[in-house]
């Protein structure tokens, strides 16, 4: 079984083939109704490799390899599921991991159900819900104010401390992170020089309906956007590689070669910096710093109980149900109530601006070892 993939225009094209090199039609016509409803290209490479995984098993399925895989996929069932379930823990595949590759075939085999895709089912091989067990929802793990400053510490120049601390202000993902352009940002002048929090936009990541960014809005603290523009006022961003974008189309954070970020970047800058701190691997990641920013507002004057946060925290993070945000319920009590047993309620952009006086850093004392601006 081949996964084959090729670039047309600004979209992957994935095309599956079997081991006699013909293309399994039904599955690979799946994979372009999901380019065509404009799923995050990363949900398409996933979806991709777990239906090559999948009709893999189904061409050395003792039931099913003789048939080709269109007319396997055709007549599958709950049995034929159910044994391809077991053969994936046998080889030690997490349950979990079991569960998530059930859960996206499942979808592959609904569409086969509709019209768009062609009816090549009459019904779903699944009795009332899936096979493979739910796992356990984890706590989400977070990172503290003092981890944050710790973590700068370890950073070589602004732009990664910069970007580390925007994404705990304001709770973005690494995708969206990266995506993020100045017309983005909000105007200071647009509001009175008093207030502390500004409403920033974010072409946010996980849209299911077809469209291309899930929008909404977080809040960024004043601290924050003025390090921001602070960054933007050196000669690194000024004189970047991305300097010929238009103004509202440059990204609003760049690496230290002057081109625009990546996810892979980012996460490896982050493992780096909280390494060479002396911190412990995947103890500290972008997506623990946005668990860090979720905590930080449940314990801010957000909100006059903690349900208020909760509703203003679901809208921050982009979640769609405010179940999905009730895991962050969990917080130790302690951390939200003092000893009188009132919350605890700390001034978030005062917390902003103790991070940035901790670990901001004039650029002739910046220790990059890479890219243009050396010491």
């Amino acid at each position: 079984m081949l996964l084959h993939k090729c670039q047309y225009e600004s979209s992957t094209l994935y095309t599956l083939l079997d081991s006699q090199d013909r293309v399994a039609v039904h599955p690979t016509l799946y994979m372009r109704y999901l380019l065509k409803r404009a799923r995050p290209v990363e949900s398409q490479r996933q979806i991709a490799y777990v239906v090559k995984l999948h009709c893999q098993w189904v061409e050395e399925s003792s039931r099913l390899r003789d048939s080709s895989v269109d007319e396997a996929v055709a007549c599958i069932d709950g049995d034929d599921i159910l044994d391809w379930i077991n053969d994936q823990r046998k080889t030690g595949v997490s349950e979990a991991t079991v569960n998530n590759r059930e859960l996206l075939v499942r979808e592959m085999y609904r569409w086969f159900t509709t019209a768009s895709g062609g009816r090549v089912r009459t019904d779903l091989p699944w009795c009332d819900k899936p096979y493979s067990k739910t796992p356990h929802s984890r706590l989400p793990r977070f990172v503290t104010k003092e981890q944050v400053i710790r973590l700068l510490k370890g950073m070589h120049n602004e732009s990664q401390r910069v970007a580390a601390h925007f994404m705990y202000d304001t709770g973005v993902r690494v995708s969206e992170l990266v995506r993020l352009t100045n017309r983005y940002l909000p105007q200071e002048s647009d509001w009175p020089e008093e207030v502390n929090y500004y409403p920033l936009l974010v072409p946010g990541s996980k849209p299911y309906d077809g469209r291309k960014y899930k929008y909404r809005y977080t809040i960024i603290s004043r601290p924050v956007l003025a390090r921001v523009r602070r960054y933007h006022a050196t000669p690194e961003y000024i004189m970047a590689k991305a300097a010929d974008m238009p103004g509202p189309d440059k990204p609003v954070f760049l690496n230290v070669h002057g081109g625009p970020l990546t996810k892979d970047s980012v996460q490896k800058g982050i493992r780096d910096a909280w390494l060479r701190q002396g911190g412990r691997f995947r103890e500290v990641s972008p997506h623990r710093l946005r668990h860090g920013a979720a905590f930080s507002i449940l314990q801010s004057e957000f909100g006059k109980e903690l349900l208020d946060s909760m509703l203003i925290l679901k809208g921050v993070l982009g979640h769609s149900q405010l179940s999905t945000t009730e895991i962050y319920s969990a917080i130790p009590v302690t951390a939200l109530q003092s000893v009188a047993g009132r919350r605890e309620v700390r001034l978030k952009y005062r917390e902003a601006q103790d991070i940035y006086d901790a670990t901001y850093l004039p650029r002739y004392m910046n220790t990059e070892r890479r890219g243009r601006w050396r010491r």
